[in-house]
């Protein structure tokens, strides 16, 4: 079936409730609930387009795909596609575009439009899957981090393992306030005052040869990247501790490092213009950094089986109104 194909320099073809539309189309109501409330759950997916196979891969695919199912039902969706769909779409949306760059995915659940209230007046839960050409989230190799004023939403709050959308202005306060004090990201504490994460990544600092992360119970995002970076620092020998950490280690770390699926693996130098180590990036981030860009661009025979190959031909049909203006 031929594909309404747009190169990786357009704008990209969307997917809204399964169904294939022109970006231009790709609207929503305003009285819309996700958007007036952020009552809406999201993932963040990378696809790498390997250039000597002339074939795009999705990286941990089903796991994304199953987090999204999982964050939706703990937001209280009941009437949502279940992962294997959710899966499917983000294979869709990628065969439909027909990239030949690297792709950052965003799944988004959320309650669509019904009126003004708290609690939504309809019961409609919508979704939509975009796809855009991505390269590096950060515009410099080593970062100058702040850490910030703003406190990590608790658990008793916003479930902070989960990508709730409304959850992220508490991480666009952290990182404004880190911008426009000279900084490039913020590192948040919970209210218990220990290292939660950053702005929108997870955080690993270097002490001793020994990886160490915060907990769960510390407030973070349950990461998909940070379960893989444990997985490549046990194939370096690495040790990884997840406990509580304070403040006051980060300053004292010989190392740091953010880990995500927009950050990969990005290095702090500094944490309140305090240098880590000699304020470059260490041996072991380096380390870690190579293993998990070699991981992900299908180098590494072990973690092939985490990257899934995109079909090349586009599955669906736009339909006659989005056709005209794609």
């Amino acid at each position: 079936m031929p594909s309404p194909r747009h190169p990786p320099e357009s704008k990209p073809n969307v997917l809204m409730d399964g169904q294939l539309v022109a970006w231009e189309d790709a609207n929503i109501h305003i009285t819309t609930h996700g958007f007036l409330y952020g009552t809406a759950v999201f993932e963040g997916v990378r696809a790498y387009w390997d250039p000597e196979v002339d074939e795009l891969r999705v990286f941990e695919l089903d796991a994304h795909a199953k987090r999204l199912e999982r964050n939706a039902r703990m937001l209280g969706f009941t009437d949502t596609p279940d992962w294997k769909t959710f899966r499917e779409w983000q294979l869709n949306i990628l065969s439909c575009n027909q990239f030949h760059t690297d792709v950052y995915l965003r799944p988004v659940v959320f309650y669509g439009e019904g009126g003004i209230g708290i609690f939504p007046k309809t019961q409609k839960q919508r979704t939509l899957v975009m796809a855009v050409p991505m390269g590096k989230y950060f515009g410099k190799p080593l970062l100058d981090v702040k850490v910030s004023t703003w406190v990590r939403i608790g658990g008793n709050v916003i479930p902070p393992l989960a990508k709730v959308n409304g959850g992220y202005v508490n991480s666009y306060l952290a990182v404004k306030e880190a911008r426009d004090s000279g900084y490039d990201d913020a590192i948040m504490l919970n209210n218990r005052g220990y290292v939660s994460e950053g702005s929108g990544a997870n955080l690993f600092i270097v002490k001793d040869g020994q990886l160490r992360t915060p907990r769960h119970s510390d407030d973070i995002l349950d990461g998909v990247t940070r379960n893989h970076v444990m997985r490549l620092a046990a194939d370096l020998g690495i040790p990884v501790q997840e406990r509580a950490i304070a403040r006051a280690e980060l300053y004292g770390a010989e190392e740091a490092f953010f880990c995500g699926t927009g950050a990969e693996i990005t290095p702090v130098g500094r944490v309140d213009h305090v240098p880590l180590g000699n304020g470059q990036v260490g041996p072991i981030t380096k380390s870690v950094k190579e293993r998990f860009e070699a991981s992900v661009r299908g180098k590494i025979p072990q973690y092939l089986n985490l990257l899934t190959p995109v079909p090349k031909e586009c599955p669906l049909v736009m339909p006659a109104k989005s056709q005209a203006k794609a």
